[in-house]
């Protein structure tokens, strides 16, 4: 691809030209003018120099050397601003990535230790049925595993959500609809993980058969798997680059 000037290159290239032009101009006249200017007297050395070939072909070359400089200095200085916006583009796109990454992964392990809440309420989990001994002990610990699991995801939650919420805005701050998306997929988290935890508690020394507990916050779930799609959709269009273009926002 021929390489295009910028303007200040440009304006760079024509006033070089411009000056190159002038002293040849004034090397021809100096060939046919006599040292004198027709009075008898004698012009000075250093402009009998400049008027001169070898005095005009120093100056060119001077002047060309200058200009090449200026050049060059140009063609860096737009390579460097080039090389700067390329970094932060790369340093961008991993940011939002990352963002979103971080979103999707606390979402899915918040919704695995929610539905294990529910799970430890049906029948199976009834240690009144074990006699006292090992069996029984291995589904207390069990029990106890999934509901430490689950109030460690839910602290989490509580603890990252602002922060996701400001680094999605900050991400996908020219798109309002990924925002949107994002505080619909948050509150209905939220809403799923209260009613895992209300559901676990109303079971507490009721349990029930595995079908009963599979049905648990039903609602709150496909209103969540709703708003999970509607985020992707919004993200998937507000992608920065797709297959290596960038997208104009």
């Amino acid at each position: 691809m021929a390489w295009e000037p910028t303007e200040d290159q440009r304006v760079a290239l024509e006033q070089q030209s411009f000056i190159e032009a002038l002293v040849r101009i004034r090397s021809n006249e100096a060939t046919k003018e006599k040292e004198g200017d027709g009075k008898g007297q004698l012009k000075p050395s250093w402009q009998r120099f400049l008027e001169s070939v070898g005095g005009a072909a120093i100056i060119t070359v001077a002047l060309g050397t200058l200009g090449g400089a200026v050049i060059t200095g140009l063609i860096q200085s737009a390579n460097q601003r080039q090389q700067t916006r390329q970094l932060s583009i790369a340093e961008y796109v991993k940011g939002e990535h990352e963002t979103v990454k971080s979103a999707f992964d606390i979402v899915g392990q918040c919704i695995a230790a929610a539905e294990n809440l529910s799970t430890i309420t049906v029948n199976e989990f009834n240690t009144e049925r074990f006699p006292q001994g090992e069996q029984r002990n291995l589904v207390l610990l069990q029990k106890k595993a999934l509901r430490d699991e689950f109030n460690r995801m839910d602290q989490q939650w509580r603890a990252t959500r602002e922060t996701l919420t400001l680094n999605m805005r900050y991400y996908h701050g020219n798109d309002a609809e990924v925002g949107a998306k994002w505080d619909g997929t948050s509150a209905t988290l939220s809403a799923y993980i209260d009613c895992q935890q209300g559901w676990y508690m109303q079971h507490l020394s009721s349990f029930v058969d595995s079908g009963v507990a599979d049905k648990a916050c039903s609602g709150e779930r496909s209103s969540l798997d709703l708003a999970l799609k509607g985020l992707s959709d919004a993200l998937a269009k507000n992608r920065l680059y797709e297959w290596g273009d960038t997208k104009t926002r």
